[in-house]
C-alpha cells in the first residue's frame, strides 16, 4: 500500500507545530489570527492584512538522492520538501518577532519522528524520521522566489527543508518488469 499521503501529512504538521507553539506564548496568543497551508498569491490570504499571520507555503518537491538505495527503486520514493514560511503583519519588527518565534519552535521540533506521527496513515514503522532544518538559499534564488510572487518581496519568509520524506510504493508484479527482451531488426535499405 502507497503512503503518498506524507506529503499532505507533513505540511498539516508543521502547521499543528506552529499553531501549538505560538497559540501558548503570551506574546503571540491574541494576535497571530491565522497560521495556515497557502499560497503567497492566493487573493483569500491577503499579504497586507492588519492581523499577523503566517503562511506555511510547499514550493518544491525533488528526488532525496542520499537516500535512494538500488534494492528500492521501485518500492520506496526518498523525497525532500521545500517550504516557505511566510510572516506576516503590518509591522515589520514584529514580523521579525513571528520569525524568530518560527526559528525556535522549528529548532525545537526538529526530528518528524514515526513514534509521534504513528497516527497518520503516511507514516510507518521502520521509515526515516524526517528532519526539519532552514534551508540555505542564494541572493539569485530569492530574486526569482520574489520574481515569481511579488507579494512576498517585502515579507519575512524563512526556506525550510524536510528530508527525507519516503513514499512506499507497491512493487510492480514480477511480470511487469521487462527483463530481457528480443528484438527482431530488418535492414530496411
Amino acid at each position: 500500500m502507497s503512503n503518498f499521503t506524507i506529503v499532505g501529512e507533513i505540511g498539516e504538521i508543521m502547521v499543528d507545530i506552529l499553531k501549538k507553539a505560538f497559540l501558548t506564548c503570551n506574546e503571540f496568543s491574541e494576535t497571530i489570527t491565522e497560521i495556515a497551508l497557502g499560497s503567497p498569491e492566493i487573493e483569500e490570504n491577503p499579504l497586507h492584512t492588519a492581523k499577523p499571520q503566517i503562511i506555511v507555503f510547499l514550493y518544491h518537491i525533488d528526488k532525496d538522492t542520499f537516500f535512494e538505495h538500488p534494492d528500492d527503486l521501485y518500492t520506496k520514493l526518498p523525497l525532500e520538501l521545500y517550504y516557505l514560511i511566510i510572516a506576516v503583519a503590518k509591522d515589520k519588527a514584529f514580523e521579525h518577532k513571528i520569525a524568530g518565534k518560527i526559528a525556535e519552535v522549528f529548532n525545537a521540533n526538529k526530528v518528524l519522528s514515526y513514534e509521534k506521527y504513528k497516527d497518520k496513515p503516511g507514516f510507518y514503522e521502520g521509515r526515516h524520521d524526517a528532519k526539519v532544518n532552514i534551508a540555505s538559499m542564494s541572493i539569485d534564488d530569492k530574486h526569482k522566489l520574489w520574481t515569481g510572487f511579488p507579494k512576498i518581496a517585502d515579507k519575512t519568509v524563512i526556506p525550510y527543508i524536510v528530508r527525507p520524506v519516503i513514499i512506499t510504493c507497491e512493487p510492480p508484479g514480477a511480470d511487469a518488469l521487462v527483463q530481457e527482451r528480443e528484438f527482431n531488426i530488418q535492414n530496411r535499405m
